[in-house]
């Protein structure tokens, strides 16, 4: 003889409604809205951010950045603090990286 625990709720009622519960429906419901508006607002959010040269400049790469340091020079420099390297430079080169270029005089670029 096998013991089995008798169930604690008869089917269909208690914790685990069935799919007539009216609640059940409205709560996926309401997840599925907000799943949908969530989507909808990353998409207005990125795709406000780039222009149409920076969407083609993307869309012509396989990805974000040309390599580490490419990556790392990106995020170091803003528009307003522009740190350049003779190493930059000719990492630049060689490694054909893309984007908005920055521009600074010779005076400014650091040997090291």
């Amino acid at each position: 003889m096998v013991l089995r625990p008798r169930r604690r709720y008869a089917a269909g009622v208690g914790r685990h409604r069935g799919p007539t519960d009216g609640g059940d429906i409205y709560m996926r419901g309401m997840r599925r809205i907000g799943a949908v508006l969530s989507v909808l607002s990353v998409g207005v959010v990125v795709a406000g951010c780039a222009t149409s040269t920076e969407w083609d400049t993307w869309k012509s790469h396989p990805a974000h950045f040309a390599s580490g340091d490419h990556a790392v020079f990106s995020l170091r420099n803003s528009d307003n603090a522009v740190r350049v390297s003779r190493a930059d430079l000719d990492a630049a080169r060689t490694e054909s990286w893309w984007g908005k270029p920055l521009t600074v005089d010779q005076t400014q670029i650091l040997e090291r």
